[in-house]
């Protein structure tokens, strides 16, 4: 089916990318100009993501450039060989929609019209969240959302004879805990499928964790079994 679609579809689209305007020079002042305001705007989201992305810009104007995290100010520059942790490959007709404001990272990102990696390959919530946005404001409301979460509930899980003392939510979208699974030693969150390892609590594909401790005695939290 999709090979159908591709085959039918072909057409329209190379016609509608032949379309777009490609640049004539070095796109980096102006990534300079969109990207450093943001980065130095958001405290929160420079801890966050802590570390440097690298847009591997093809097409007609060809060049390489890093948006650092770990820096408030001066932020973006020419890539020069530094470690980066996540790279994106696209087309500088592309790059150029966004920074025209034609294009979000959003419509970018669900196109698939472009390439990503990532090392080490653990999933970036915050790097997602801060393109997706790509607005001072939206960062603010953002950080107090997730600052103001209630992480203070627990509850008591029986697994393979022992006891743990769990937070109840998970830090991703608040999903209950207490509902999930246990699967090979993990609790599965039962919204987005957030695994988090019972002996230390660090979810096991992405940089996060929850609050995790093992009781001896069973404590006044409602008990969840898994057996």
């Amino acid at each position: 089916y999709l090979e159908s679609y591709k085959a039918r579809r072909k057409d329209i689209i190379n016609k509608n990318l032949s379309a777009l305007e490609s640049p004539t020079r070095s796109q980096l002042d102006r990534c300079k100009e969109y990207f450093e305001p943001l980065v130095g705007s958001s405290q929160y989201f420079r801890k966050k993501i802590n570390g440097r992305l690298l847009l591997d810009i093809t097409g007609a104007v060809s060049e390489k450039i890093i948006i650092d995290f770990s820096k408030e100010k001066d932020s973006v520059k020419l890539f020069e060989n530094e470690n980066f942790f996540y790279k994106l490959e696209f087309d500088s007709r592309l790059l150029k929609l966004i920074l025209d404001r034609k294009l979000t990272w959003e419509q970018l990102l669900l196109s698939i019209r472009f390439k990503a990696t990532r090392n080490p390959d653990i999933y970036n919530e915050a790097l997602i969240v801060f393109l997706r946005f790509a607005d001072a404001n939206s960062y603010k409301a953002y950080e107090l959302y997730e600052t103001h979460k209630d992480f203070s509930d627990t509850f008591l899980l029986e697994h393979e004879g022992k006891k743990y003392e769990v937070q109840r939510y998970c830090p991703h979208a608040m999903g209950d805990l207490s509902k999930g699974r246990i699967i090979d030693g993990c609790i599965v969150c039962p919204n987005h499928g957030w695994t988090f390892s019972i002996k230390d609590g660090q979810c096991v594909s992405k940089n996060s964790s929850i609050k995790i401790k093992r009781v001896d005695t069973e404590e006044a939290v409602p008990s969840v079994s898994t057996q």
